[in-house]
């Protein structure tokens, strides 16, 4: 086998927009999320485009602390079309 090349992957922040995802026989991918945050990672044999509600270590730098009965959610929606 050959030699494995390290995947591409980068942390995107302040969006102006849903990223879309779009093919050459017009199917389109809209993900919408309440994170700001997004991580992107392209392997050659495909690409993953994931909400984030935080950045790496964010549990050691500013973690997020709720009080007793308090939650904490977030969602992510994919959209066809």
């Amino acid at each position: 086998r050959g030699a494995v090349r390290n995947p591409r992957a980068n942390r995107v922040a302040g969006l102006r927009a849903a990223p879309v995802l779009s093919w050459g026989d017009g199917v389109r991918v809209t993900l919408r999320s309440s994170c700001e945050l997004w991580q992107v990672y392209e392997p050659d044999h495909a690409v993953c485009i994931e909400p984030q509600t935080g950045v790496p270590d964010q549990f050691n730098r500013d973690p997020r602390i709720l009080d007793p009965g308090e939650s904490f959610g977030a969602w992510f929606d994919l959209v066809l079309g």
